[in-house]
């Protein structure tokens, strides 16, 4: 008979696969209690989308006793992707948008206003969010988050998203997302008074044709040409060198009501300044500088900006070179006669120039202003992220109770407990991380890296000792728990193939592909039950162990990817109760 593990004792076999790996202590409410799970049946296709598999692990664990994780009460989260496979660059602290609407996200499973959303990095860490618009009726969500590193030429990275949490107050920190470098943010959403993110200078309307629209993210200011405009002042805003604008815009030249019209201006005759302006009659963007060395320096923008669609524009000054930007495209480069700067305490202006003269007839929406010059892939990464191309919103899942998580994404250490709650593995005897050979029907789930398990080499996942105290955060076993993964046999040999096992248990694959559970006494005396279900070689199956504390109850679960959860294949009631767990091991 198959022993239990034993710590500190290996066991021989060949190569192992074990996907997406959970452990949950609820005490169970229904009839099965899985993350992920409803009472309903699901195929496990649809329950996996999103995780890491093959000899990949991951385990949740909750609830988690006297100390708590951060997101323990959160029930949902969702995988933010960043796709920076363009970027040239890394960029640090960045204000990524994540638009949420009906085809990503379920608004009924938030607050009403969204104030629940939570981020974090892949291993945890929260991060700074602020959300520009929740509109639930008209499923729209427009949310930025600041990402603390995002590599260059990357699709791999990613963030998560939390939610479901009725009680959770706001979680925003909206000054923080905009405090790199940024000295002015404006949306241009809502009503009234065009709010700064920054916090430091809200825009005043100045006339009655400024009005609120849809825009390129979310709302957008409508502006009538009629001198109609807003206006920020402050001293912040009053940079005379090193300065990046960007800002969209969607203006027809046919439809400007004169030559010359402002988009956003810092300037007039009288001082020395900088402002966006039309090449007279025609449809293309320039910029204006006067200096103490020239003054109407214009130099070129954005070729045929004014078209009548949406364009992003952006622009670095510093020192002599000017360099603009069209739709995150290579930049123009120019030089001007910088002098002593063009520092002034004028309004800035958007929508004219300073004063109302020239006006723009048409829409704009996020103009940002900062005091450093952006790189050129950064720009080019603003226009990425602001137009709906760097992050994807992945599939919800059930994460109620989620305290520890092997994903195996972080390339800085792929046995981190990706949930948060500090329970890091250990990867013993040479386990290594690869990319996953097949999909076998759980593609929506498959990510990039999973672990491999060579059992010659007697290769496992030592999971900590905090992960079994309630006092560190982990597992209250007295409430029971659920073990969750996926599975795969490389069929190189048919001996025993071990998923999970404890100093109590050992939840496996026996010769023939039989589904088996082993209990070992507190007095050494062990009982063993095998289930219905058969693991084929080369195939992927979910399967989930789950011991109901209240009940002194042991259900095994297994099933393909075109099975459906209807009920457990092995059932145990053991002659000890499962809660004197004292250490753990995935693949061993």
């Amino acid at each position: 008979m198959r022993k239990p593990y034993v710590p500190g004792k290996g066991e021989d076999g060949r190569a192992w696969a074990i996907g997406p790996f959970r452990v949950v202590g609820r005490r169970p409410k229904t009839a099965v209690s899985l993350p992920g799970f409803s009472p309903r049946m699901q195929t496990p296709q649809n329950l996996w989308q999103g995780f890491v598999w093959l000899l990949a692990w991951w385990i949740a664990v909750g609830p988690t006793g006297l100390l708590a994780g951060p997101l323990d009460n959160w029930a949902y989260r969702a995988k933010i992707g960043i796709n920076n496979a363009g970027g040239t660059e890394t960029l640090t602290d960045f204000p990524l948008l994540v638009s949420l609407n009906a085809s990503n996200f379920d608004f009924a499973k938030a607050k009403p206003d969204g104030t629940d959303l939570r981020f974090t990095t892949p291993t945890g860490t929260l991060l700074s969010y602020e959300i520009e618009k929740w509109d639930p009726a008209n499923r729209t969500g427009i949310v930025w988050v600041k990402v603390p590193q995002i590599d260059p030429g990357s699709a791999a990275g990613y963030i998560q998203m939390y939610f479901g949490n009725p009680t959770a107050p706001d979680g925003q920190n909206v000054a923080d997302v905009w405090s790199n470098g940024y000295v002015g943010v404006w949306h241009l959403g809502g009503s009234g008074t065009a709010a700064d993110s920054t916090g430091n200078y809200p825009g005043t309307i100045n006339g009655t044709g400024v009005l609120t629209t849809a825009g390129i993210i979310g709302d957008a200011r409508s502006f009538a040409g009629d001198g109609s405009r807003i206006t920020a002042s402050g001293t912040g805003l009053n940079i005379g060198d090193n300065l990046s604008i960007t800002y969209w815009m969607k203006g027809a030249a046919s439809n400007q009501p004169g030559g010359y019209t402002r988009v956003i201006s810092k300037n007039t005759d009288a001082v020395y300044g900088w402002e966006y302006q039309r090449g007279g009659a025609d449809a293309h963007q320039y910029i204006r500088i006067d200096t103490s060395a020239g003054n109407n320096q214009v130099r070129s923008i954005g070729t045929n900006a004014f078209d009548g669609n949406w364009h992003f524009l952006g622009t670095t000054i510093s020192s002599g070179t000017v360099r603009g930007y069209l739709d995150g495209s290579s930049s123009t480069t120019n030089t001007y006669s910088p002098g002593g700067g063009f520092a002034n305490t004028e309004a800035l202006t958007i929508g004219a120039r300073v004063g109302g003269g020239n006006p723009f007839r048409g829409l704009i929406d996020e103009v940002r202003i900062s005091n450093v010059v952006r790189s050129p892939a950064w720009m080019n990464a603003e226009y990425r992220s602001q137009s709906g191309q760097m992050a994807g919103v992945g599939t919800t899942q059930l994460v109620s109770g989620l305290v520890a998580e092997y994903s195996h994404e972080d390339p800085l250490n792929r046995t981190a407990d990706t949930s948060g709650h500090g329970h890091q593995a250990t990867a013993v005897n040479g386990v290594t991380f690869i990319t996953p050979p097949s999909t076998g029907g759980f593609a929506a789930g498959l990510e990039t890296t999973v672990a491999r398990f060579y059992r010659p080499s007697n290769q496992y996942l030592d999971l900590p000792a905090s992960l079994l105290n309630p006092l560190s955060g982990g597992l209250d076993q007295s409430q029971g728990f659920t073990f969750t993964a996926l599975v795969y046999n490389d069929g190189s040999s048919d001996d025993f193939r071990t998923i999970l096992s404890s100093n109590r248990f050992r939840f496996q694959r026996s010769t023939g592909g039989v589904y088996r559970l082993d209990v070992k006494n507190t007095s050494g005396t062990q009982t063993a039950a095998t289930g219905a279900g058969v693991f084929q070689d080369q195939t992927w199956y979910f399967v989930a162990l789950r011991y109901d504390a209240a009940g002194n109850l042991a259900q095994a679960y297994l099933l393909p990817s075109t099975g459906v959860l209807a009920g457990p294949m092995l059932s145990m009631t053991p002659n000890e109760a499962l809660t004197n767990l004292s250490a753990l091991r995935i693949g061993s």
